[in-house]
């Protein structure tokens, strides 16, 4: 099997997550956020919203607002995806409140 070569949008997703991980092993939430979002919206951009970097890039900001606790959720949550979104009709989404 033939690798494709990263695209340079590809690149810098993978260097935002890093950082985004570093930051939120390190506890600064803030910083790491906007990294996270921004390697999210890079991988959707590239390769879609069902690739598994980008899932994974998802699974990252879902573990950041989980490290931050409920005191850092406010007003009612919308989700990003739907489940046809996600997996199509395979998948449910449950959301505790």
């Amino acid at each position: 099997m033939v690798e494709s070569v990263p695209t340079a949008r590809q690149e810098l997703a993978e260097y935002l997550n890093a950082w985004g991980l570093t930051a939120l092993e390190a506890g600064a939430y803030p910083i790491a956020e906007p990294l996270f979002q921004r390697a999210l919206a890079l991988w959707e951009q590239e390769l879609g919203p069902d690739h598994p970097d980008t899932a994974t890039s998802l699974n990252n900001l879902a573990g950041l607002y989980q490290a931050q606790g409920p005191a850092h959720v406010t007003g009612s949550f919308t989700p990003v995806r739907t489940e046809a979104d996600l997996m199509g009709s395979r998948a449910k989404i449950i959301i505790l409140s």
